[in-house]
This record gives structure tokens, sequence and C-alpha cells, in this order.
């Protein structure tokens, strides 16, 4: 979800192109985090909410997973929550839309800046609904331990029974799919996304 992958949408199709799912690939043109949703899906939130729904149940899936990078880890936790999705993979990214949280973050870009701002609804924080949650979707998040804003989002989320932080330590960039993928741990943690919604 989002504007990105990490990587050009091609390039990371090579890898989840092989896993045994159907892919449906959602980008946010207006650069908002996802939060006045999707137009391909409908014309606010809670229509891409529902059209999602409805897409995933037209092709027949059984389980439905998110996937998020950067500023779409977020759309992938809200999304994924509210379309009941069995796991959701959070390649580093926010947590959290909340000013308190956020206001002393060191760049934080337009896309996290412009939601909160025209969709102040939108504006929370996932972890005190994945806790209220009573079957959240199981949540791999992978970042850096050496990108301070990262780290913070990470932890935000920690310590919730349907959460598993994945540090790759020393890691000071924001972008962990290619280092992922250049150490080869990047299919293992496709691998573990899907078993965690087959549980």
């Amino acid at each position: 979800m989002s504007n990105r992958a990490g990587l050009p949408v091609a390039v990371v199709h090579r890898w989840l192109g092989r896993l045994p799912v159907s892919i449906i690939y959602l980008r946010d043109f207006r650069e908002i985090a996802g939060g006045v949703g999707f137009p391909s899906l409908g014309p606010d939130r809670a229509t891409s909410v529902e059209g999602l729904k409805q897409l995933t149940s037209d092709i027949g899936a059984r389980r439905i997973y998110t996937y998020g990078n950067s500023a779409g880890a977020f759309p992938a936790l809200h999304y994924g929550l509210n379309v009941g999705a069995r796991a959701v993979l959070c390649m580093a990214g926010p947590t959290t839309l909340t000013r308190e949280f956020n206001e002393d973050m060191p760049t934080f870009g337009k896309t996290l800046s412009r939601g909160p701002a025209e969709v102040p609804e939108y504006a929370v924080d996932m972890r005190p609904l994945y806790a209220a949650a009573e079957n959240p979707p199981k949540v791999l998040f992978v970042y850096g331990t050496g990108f301070p804003r990262d780290r913070r989002w990470a932890e935000n989320m920690g310590g919730l029974p349907s959460v598993q932080l994945v540090p790759i330590e020393g890691l000071a960039e924001h972008n962990v799919v290619v280092p992922s993928i250049t150490s080869g741990i990047f299919p293992g943690l496709l691998s573990r996304f899907i078993a965690l919604g087959e549980d």
C-alpha cells in the first residue's frame, strides 16, 4: 500500500509474485497515506474498505494479507484491521499519525503530514486499536535499530500479543527492503508473513 514498495513494483514483484497468493497493488497517488481511500475502490476510506472486501471476495480469497513499506505501513495496519486481514507485514514506517507522538520526529515527510492535516480523524494511533480488537491481524514489523524514527514507531506496537518486531541490528536507514534483500533475509520474512496468516 501507499505509493512505494521499497523498490519499483516490477522489481519487488519478483519476490511477492512467488508467494501462493493473488496480489492487489494499491497506490495512493494523492500521497496522504490512504487517508481518503483509494479511488479505484471507492470515493472515501469507508467505501474503499468495503470495495477491498468485495474485491477479495470476488477473487475467492480465503485469507487477506496486507503489506506496507515506509508510509504504506500505516494504511497496511489500518486497512488490514478493517478488512479482517490475517497478517500484516510492515517494512518500517509509522504506526501512529497522532501529532503528540510525531511532533518531534525529524524528517516527518509530506505524505504523513498531509494525511492528518486533511483527514484529522485518520490521525490515530494503531496500538490501542490493535490492543482492543478481538482478533487483530498478526503483525510482522521490520525496522532498522539505528534509525530512531522507525525504532520509535516499531516500539509503539511492541508488547502486543499479535505483534512481532523484527529489528535489523545497526541498520541506520529507513529503507529496510533493499538491505533485507541483499542480506538474504527477505524471502524468509515473506515466508514468516504467510505462515502467520495460516495459524
